[in-house]
């Protein structure tokens, strides 16, 4: 009986440390999904202002207040950020950086990044710089990034489909 509670009080331990690592790890995804939504309404109040506007402002100030967390506990993160960047497993980790449109075709090197670099992002603009944003786009990163993880893409034009049709019916 005395090792079973010996074993659950340190698995609960256990679980106790990990838990805000946890913490920050949502905390830093968190940031980048608010400012994908931000984003996403953005370019719809491009759109329709009227129908979106109310939207786009209340996803800029739920972005920018996760923003203002972050940097409310620089030290935590920083510590955070610095041991995670040490981890080879967040080179391979990918997660989206920008909003696009997902009904359409896109190139997935314009818009994911990995951990590593989001991580390396957020600590040099956020918590080194004193951004009040993170940069928008991944172009705009003023940090060299790894880019093409994925095979090149080439979005297909109007034109393309019409230059393939016509090469077809001259080769009948």
């Amino acid at each position: 009986m005395k090792h079973i509670i010996f074993i659950a009080l340190v698995l609960s331990f256990k679980g106790a440390i990990s838990q805000p690592k946890d913490t920050l790890e949502i905390e830093l995804s968190q940031l980048v999904y608010k400012k994908v939504e931000y984003e996403k309404f953005e370019t719809f109040a491009k759109r329709n202002a009227s129908r979106f506007s109310a939207k786009r402002d209340s996803a800029y100030a739920v972005y920018l207040a996760q923003i203002k967390k972050i940097k409310q506990n620089p030290a935590q993160y920083l510590k955070y950020i610095n041991e995670r960047t040490q981890q080879p497993e967040t080179k391979k980790e990918r997660t989206f950086y920008s909003y696009f449109n997902t009904a359409l075709p896109f190139d997935p090197n314009e818009y994911s990044i990995s951990k590593y670099d989001l991580y390396r992002v957020i600590k040099r603009s956020l918590l080194e710089e004193n951004a009040a944003e993170l940069p928008e786009t991944l172009d705009d990163i003023s940090i060299p990034i790894k880019r093409g993880y994925y095979p090149n893409f080439k979005l297909q034009r109007t034109e393309d489909i019409l230059v393939d049709d016509r090469k077809t019916k001259s080769h009948k």
